[in-house]
């Protein structure tokens, strides 16, 4: 009950468009109320109940204007088969567009192969990424609708890649441009892209979600050009001391992928974690993974070690063409030691395991091919990327599970 209200709150927060009179009309209320009460002068809380008024009328008036307007919006799923009619420019030309059931990504093995072996030097935009344009008269419905689904949001501090991910720029080792953004700006933005949004009464649609990923020429749009919000999303697939590969069921609350199997720690690159100093990406990518393996799998001994590999990189392409970073990570623990801890509950319906029965890099591919096979339908695309990518990273450092306690 605390965490739906502190979402809705958020909601309001961001999709009004006068919440600072509100909440400035609430403090000047609690202020003359306090007076009030040390003074013992009526004025005071005269003054107190007329702010409380005016900030009650004016959030009641836009909360009316803004349920007329979602009214009248008519939202049109365009189909996935609308993205093989897409593109990439020039300069991601070692990019290929990978494909399964109806979800789409652009990666490189080339790039994906630099990974490990290169810094990831970092520069921040100063000014933070704010939404804009039409994607503006159609966040308060946006949010509103995800809220009925019975979703439970909040919106944190995320970042933003700027920067296009290509052998040329990470072989010169040019700074990855990076910026402040939030996760209901990623709502609004990324997760609209399939929509085409119309207001009754007008022939032309409001928003064409299309647009917002690729120019009228079919191109997608580089990260350096999009107008979305491109949060860094984090994916990394554990194994552990007994040799099973952890994947995660969604929760039905899980805003992404409810019901699918994905990598067992997944989520996004929290602002927090670069405003601890990291000056590398790539460290701080590894570093944010774990968190997120510790987080959902109730990790909670302190001394754990965690080895965490870069493995992939992908835009996926029905969310906006949006950053995702993969990982690999052989954790010191045994499968039967994880469990979902009580926040992550709402979040996370299962945890399971891949059981691996030899360190043979052949033998390791074929099981996670069958796995794959077996399971497609119920995979998260970031779970198809991830087994795919884990694959490539095996084949390319195959001493890497040389010495795991189980595997002979």
């Amino acid at each position: 009950m605390v965490s739906r209200l502190r979402g809705r709150l958020q909601v309001y927060r961001f999709a009004t468009r006068f919440w600072h009179i509100y909440s400035g009309c609430v403090v000047i209320g609690v202020t003359c109320s306090v007076l009030a009460l040390i003074t013992k002068v009526l004025v005071w809380m005269v003054f107190a109940a007329a702010a409380v008024a005016v900030g009650v009328a004016l959030f009641t008036y836009e909360e009316i204007v803004e349920r007329r307007r979602s009214r009248r919006l008519v939202v049109e799923r365009i189909e996935s088969s609308a993205l093989r009619g897409v593109r990439l420019s020039t300069t991601y030309d070692e990019y290929d567009i990978f494909e399964v059931h109806g979800y789409f990504a652009a990666y490189s093995r080339a790039v994906n192969a630099m990974l490990n072996g290169h810094a990831l030097p970092i520069k921040w935009l100063a000014r933070p990424y704010h939404v804009s344009g039409t994607a503006t008269q159609v966040r308060w419905s946006t949010l509103h609708q995800k809220v009925r689904t019975g979703a439970v949001i909040f919106n944190e501090a995320k970042v933003r890649l700027l920067s296009d991910l290509t052998v040329e720029r990470i072989e010169r080792g040019d700074p990855l441009q990076l910026q402040k953004t939030d996760y209901f700006s990623s709502l609004c933005t990324n997760e609209i892209v399939m929509q085409r949004i119309s207001s009754a009464g007008r022939a032309e649609p409001l928003l064409d979600g299309m647009r917002l990923l690729s120019a009228a020429d079919g191109v997608v749009l580089e990260l350096a050009e999009s107008a979305l919000s491109n949060h860094i999303g984090l994916s990394t697939i554990a194994l552990t001391r007994d040799s099973h590969l952890v994947v995660a069921r969604q929760g039905k609350r899980n805003a992404q992928g409810s019901g699918l199997l994905s990598p067992a720690g997944s989520g996004s690159l929290d602002y927090s974690d670069l405003e601890r100093g990291g000056v590398d990406l790539g460290r701080v990518l590894k570093a944010a993974m774990q968190r997120e393996l510790i987080e959902e799998c109730g990790l909670t001994n302190k001394d754990l070690r965690i080895q965490t590999y870069l493995i992939g990189f992908a835009r996926l392409l029905n969310r906006g063409g949006k950053p995702e970073f993969f990982g690999f990570s052989i954790v010191d623990a045994m499968f039967h030691e994880l469990n979902i801890p009580r926040a992550e509950r709402d979040f996370i319906a299962s945890i399971e395991g891949i059981p691996l029965d030899s360190a043979d890099i052949d033998a390791v591919q074929a099981c996670l091919d069958t796995f794959a096979r077996k399971n497609t339908s119920g995979l998260s695309p970031q779970l198809h990327l991830a087994l795919r990518f884990l694959g490539d990273f095996l084949a390319q450092f195959p001493d890497v599970l040389d010495g795991h306690l189980a595997l002979s």
